[in-house]
């Protein structure tokens, strides 16, 4: 249909942005006329952030299978992974992987119902957690970034 084109269609573009968040702040540091080592000795404040956009791949990666098992009617482990993904990209303060999720999980929902409730008791709390691992990892180094940044004053 028309629509899944479309969600088709958004879900690649988000994960063609989140790929080239860590090439963009290497060039971001290659135009502020330091390098890529020098700036994060001399910001510990463009580290996390680099720290951070190096995330946005697996991300992306983890948005890839996300989309797989939404387009194979696995509705449940779609919505669980974009609702971490979600969380995780509020820790990564990154506004743009945070929208296109949320985008994304808007685009999903009413599609699949019910199903997250359904797919949480089908897999019981060690198959949600395992099922949802990759987006906890993410959300993980969210977690230690946002910790860094807070405790940088950034």
């Amino acid at each position: 249909s028309k629509r899944e084109q479309l969600t088709h269609r958004i879900v690649m573009t988000v994960q063609v942005i989140l790929v080239i968040f860590p090439f963009a702040l290497v060039g971001y540091s290659s135009v502020a006329g330091m390098g890529l080592e020098e700036a994060m000795r001399s910001d510990p404040a463009f580290a996390v952030s680099f720290i951070a956009a190096m995330a946005q791949p697996l991300a992306a990666w983890i948005l890839r299978f996300a989309y797989r098992h939404y387009a194979a009617g696995d509705g449940g482990y779609a919505l669980g992974n974009v609702i971490g993904l979600i969380c995780a990209e509020a820790f990564l303060q990154n506004l743009v992987g945070l929208a296109g999720m949320a985008l994304i999980l808007w685009r999903m929902w009413p599609v699949t119902g019910g199903e997250l409730s359904e797919w949480r008791e089908r897999r019981g709390a060690a198959g949600v957690l395992v099922d949802i691992s990759g987006a906890i990892a993410v959300l993980a180094i969210g977690l230690i970034c946002a910790f860094a940044s807070w405790r940088l004053g950034a």
